[in-house]
């Protein structure tokens, strides 16, 4: 730029392009007023107008903030408290008031907003050196307005909604502007030349947001020079992650459902923008996308939530990513999968409480009813080490997630080594406890922890050491190493090595009759101390005999092979940062024995109305069978050399040979 009067010019150009722009609340105003479900956002932004902000922290209640924010404290002492308050997420609830209501008041409170953010975070010095640049834009310990994360989030998720509408509403001025533009414009820097000093693998789900963040900054101020860099950059990062962070299944690579339903969202708000300022995307980024909305289908339980596996909330998060999909790719089967599952006024509800994010939609051309979209029952994510299946895509089937990758990608993962999943006819039953919290402290470790999880502990110690909320250490190795598809049966085997020399197996064999099969088996034993947790989504636990069972109107019946000590204990499941509701785990245990192997063999029956009888279970380990009988029905089943085998038993020869007890 040659001087101060050309760069004026340029802005001044985006003032009017910006002010003469169709209105943004012209276009979403249809999807607000009157609209069933949005009391409740305007109950949340009126307590948000008034300095009441739900945040990380606060407990799960609106905590005060200060009039206007104080936006660099931490009263919580949670660093999420402070990122969360400087990604301006409050300001998409002051325009979704303003549209119902008319009131400018919201408006102003943006404009107030604004203005005190700008004057009491300003930007830091810019550095070329990578430490220094972690230090400062992306220390995970220290709380900055100025994390890269948040400047991303702030330009394509609060400020391009913003600042377009105080210009086109009237509320700020050509003077005003040129100081937010300047602001913009820094945004900018940081993401265009420290973003990348962050993350030179493009592998982490922080750069998607900080390129996305980079090409809404130049959508915003397209008329700069530098603009035209910015989006090529950003495009071509954004590409970058794809690729980087997209397996050849489609998954994510941190293996996170939630992280993975976010990125999905990035990813085809960035096929939307590209489009709209005409920049091309490579072929192969538009078809592991593709394939990212089917890792993101599969990974949503049959209620409609997501699995909260490593770090994740069973969120109603699909549904988002899948409108988007859609305006990306004309293609509504995913939608149509969803709407299966939730209902197709579930559907439209979520789109109209959030018209700024998925905009306006043709809902003539969505087909929620399309039969030509189909999905496999089997999904093996082979690169995470995940494994998805069910019995078939209603909501009432049965259906595990199942998972073993060790060594853990990131922090976001959990002490879980082959743990899983299970949900039966539109309930959780067996569950991932979920998140709570990314604060270091008690909580954290224990959601992480392997006791509350679905899985197998030796020794009465975790399968590798805890050192703080993100880092792990002396991890081993684990795989899903073989997946069978059946007519009777879906089956995965999970393997790892965390408590060596001893090795621990896990066969998870889903039968479509209608119950679960869990074989555990554990080679080089030396005697320690076994526990086999399973963590349930219900208060109502009762043991009679050597059966658990659950009392809800869809239930479960447990039963476990050989005399194993049961124990009730206390549990937690969080559906949402900070918030939490007591659930019952039961501990099955081995005191140990001397034994170079040990197998455990556990039947999970969900049930509507009548329990169902399971049989004692016996258990052969040099043969590797195992035979019992369901509701009067013989099932013998052999798991030996890396194959597994499923009979009907109700020949009489051998029926015969089904044990009453052992």
């Amino acid at each position: 730029m040659k001087n101060d009067r050309d760069m004026e010019r340029c802005l001044k150009a985006a003032y009017d392009r910006i002010a003469k722009g169709a209105p943004l609340c012209r276009q979403i105003e249809g999807n607000v007023k009157g609209r069933r479900g949005m009391d409740a956002v305007l109950e949340r932004g009126e307590q948000e107008y008034r300095g009441y902000i739900l945040l990380p922290g606060t407990e799960n209640r609106p905590c005060f903030v200060g009039d206007p924010p104080l936006w660099k404290e931490n009263p919580v002492g949670d660093e999420e408290y402070v990122w969360g308050l400087n990604r301006h997420s409050q300001w998409k609830d002051y325009i979704l008031c303003y549209c119902a209501t008319g009131e400018r008041k919201y408006l102003e409170r943006i404009r107030l907003e604004l203005t005190d953010w700008m004057s009491e975070c300003p930007c830091p010095e810019l550095t070329e050196d990578p430490s220094e640049a972690k230090e400062i834009f992306s220390n995970t310990e220290r709380a900055t307005p100025w994390r890269s994360l948040e400047t991303g989030i702030r330009m394509f998720d609060a400020w391009n909604y913003a600042v377009p509408t105080l210009i086109q509403e009237g509320v700020m001025s050509w003077e005003e502007f040129i100081a937010v533009a300047e602001c913009i414009r820094l945004h900018g820097e940081v993401l265009f030349r420290i973003a990348p000093l962050l993350w030179p693998e493009a592998d982490h789900n922080h750069y998607v947001m900080e390129n996305l963040g980079l090409l809404h900054a130049a959508a915003m101020l397209k008329e700069i020079p530098d603009a035209p860099e910015w989006a090529s950059h950003a495009c071509r990062e954004l590409a970058r992650c794809v690729q980087k962070q997209l397996t050849a299944d489609g998954g994510q690579v941190e293996g996170s459902p939630s992280y993975h339903f976010n990125c999905m969202e990035y990813f085809c708000r960035w096929l939307l923008a590209a489009e709209e300022l005409q920049i091309p995307v490579p072929g192969e980024c538009r078809e592991l996308i593709r394939k990212g909305m089917t890792y993101a289908l599969c990974a949503t339980r049959p209620t409609g939530a997501a699995v909260p596996w490593g770090d994740s909330d069973p969120r109603e998060e699909a549904v988002i990513p899948a409108i988007l999909a859609f305006k990306a790719f004309g293609e509504s089967g995913g939608l149509a999968v969803l709407a299966g599952l939730l209902g197709e006024e579930k559907i439209r509800s979520v789109s109209e409480l959030h018209p700024l994010e998925v905009g306006s939609i043709d809902w003539s051309k969505v087909s929620l009813y399309e039969q030509t979209f189909s999905l496999s029952t089997v999904c093996w994510q082979k690169e995470l080490d995940q494994v998805m299946m069910r019995t078939d895509w209603g909501r009432e089937a049965l259906s595990v997630f199942f998972g073993c990758h060790i060594p853990c990608y990131n922090g976001h993962s959990h002490m879980d080594p082959a743990s899983f999943d299970f949900c039966a006819y539109g309930k959780a039953l067996v569950i991932d406890p979920g998140r709570f919290t990314y604060r270091e402290g008690a909580d954290r470790r224990l959601f992480k922890s392997a006791t509350m999880h679905n899985t197998l502990i030796l020794g009465e110690r975790e399968p590798y050491d805890y050192v703080s909320r993100w880092l792990f250490r002396n991890e081993k190795n684990g795989c899903i190493c073989n997946v069978t598809e059946e007519d009777g049966f879906l089956a995965a085997w999970a393997i790892h090595t965390s408590y060596f020399p001893t090795i621990h197996s896990r066969l998870l064999i889903l039968m479509r009759e209608g119950f679960l099969v869990v074989w555990d088996r554990l080679e080089h034993y030396r005697g320690q101390k076994v526990d086999i947790w399973f963590h349930l989504d219900s208060l109502h636990v009762k043991q009679e005999g050597d059966m658990v069972y659950t009392d809800e109107e869809v239930s479960l019946a447990i039963r476990t092979a050989g005399h194993l000590k049961c124990e009730l204990c206390e549990g937690r499941l969080s559906e949402r940062i900070d918030s939490d509701r007591p659930s019952v785990r039961v501990r099955f245990t081995d005191e140990g024995q001397a034994s170079v192997g040990r197998d455990y063999l556990t039947i999970l029956a969900p049930f509507r109305k009548a329990r169902p009888e399971i049989s004692d279970i016996a258990v052969d380990r040099e043969q590797g069978t195992a035979v019992f009988r369901y509701n009067g029905k013989g099932y013998r089943i052999s798991w030996k050399d890396d194959m597994c085998r499923v009979e009907d038993e109700n020949r009489p020869q051998d029926t015969e040979n089904i044990p009453e007890g052992k």
